[in-house]
């Protein structure tokens, strides 16, 4: 069986560019665990995953550090300046701010047993497909793997 043959072909990726807080709202509405990033050529650039929310520090951005203005928003009246001006810096977040680069792929061809190798090795649940050009033509889960293996004649 063939990765091509499992993996979900309408793929809904984010733009590098396209605002964090658009990327959480369409990770949580969509119920993704992960959606790959593309750059402006349309070629994989990365990969947001759940745990990127509460993980993902640079010197210059810390996420983890906003997650408390989320209860403050409920009554903005009484942010502080300190808190307003975080906010600002969450709102302008982008999707490569958190993103992870060294993101494992899989071409479509790649037998199931190669997609199963590289689950055991990177602890991934979610990889993007992508062609020669880098481009995503898929993605596949932990989940299109053990359905795959489950089913007759797998």
């Amino acid at each position: 069986m063939k990765v091509g043959d499992i993996m979900t072909k309408e793929v809904l990726v984010v733009r590098e560019d396209d605002p964090l807080l658009d990327v959480a709202r369409t990770i949580s509405e969509k119920g993704f665990h992960a959606i790959p990033v593309v750059d402006e050529t349309g070629r994989l650039a990365g990969i947001i995953t759940e745990s990127n929310f509460f993980t993902a520090s640079t010197k210059e951005f810390n996420l983890s550090a906003y997650i408390g203005l989320l209860r403050v928003l409920r009554n903005p009246d009484a942010m502080t300046e300190r808190q307003k001006d975080d906010f600002a810096m969450l709102r302008h977040a982008t999707a490569k701010d958190i993103m992870v680069t060294d993101c494992a792929t899989i071409v479509p061809e790649d037998e199931l047993e190669v997609l199963l190798e590289l689950i055991r090795e990177r602890q991934f649940n979610s990889i993007p497909v992508t062609d020669g050009n880098r481009r995503v033509v898929g993605i596949v889960t932990t989940k299109d793997a053990l359905v795959a293996l489950s089913s007759p004649g797998a």
